[in-house]
């Protein structure tokens, strides 16, 4: 088996968790079996073109997953299925372009501390998820335990 370099894999594990999926449950809205899944994000394999529709359909930006550039999501996906953070959102992205054009480096130092607590964010909200399911009970669907488990 050839592994491939393991970019995408990585990138793909990243969209999954800002889900607060788990490999099961991605498998199962990409309508393959849980080892594809595993040897996409080991690296093992690419997504198909199937893969990738369906993927791009759930808001995946198919450009940031192969190449790592521009953004993880598509640029309507807020529209899409997060409505009411649209404005702020707006807001914020026309500010952040506003600063970086009267002043770049107000705009660095401000867009990477944004980024800093947004990531900071988004780590407590999974913890805070996954301590709340622990408390309810077992995943029976089975879980993925953060391990980056290969073939």
């Amino acid at each position: 088996m050839v592994i491939t370099e393991n970019r995408t894999g990585a990138r793909l594990r990243t969209w999954r968790r800002s889900m607060d999926l788990n490999q099961n449950e991605l498998a199962g809205k990409l309508d393959i079996d849980v080892t594809t899944v595993r040897k996409y994000e080991s690296g093992a394999t690419l997504p198909n073109g199937s893969v990738l529709t369906k993927a791009c359909e759930m808001g995946l930006d198919i450009n940031w997953l192969l190449s790592g550039k521009g953004s993880m999501l598509q640029i309507d996906v807020y529209e899409r299925y997060a409505p009411e953070a649209t404005p702020y959102i707006t807001a914020v992205a026309d500010a952040l372009l506003s600063l970086s054009l009267a002043d770049p480096q107000k705009f660095t130092l401000l867009a990477k501390g944004f980024a800093a607590r947004g990531e900071e964010a988004l780590r407590l909200a999974h913890l805070e998820h996954r301590e709340q399911q622990r408390i309810q009970g077992p995943n029976l669907v089975g879980d993925d335990d953060g391990s980056d488990s290969s073939i």
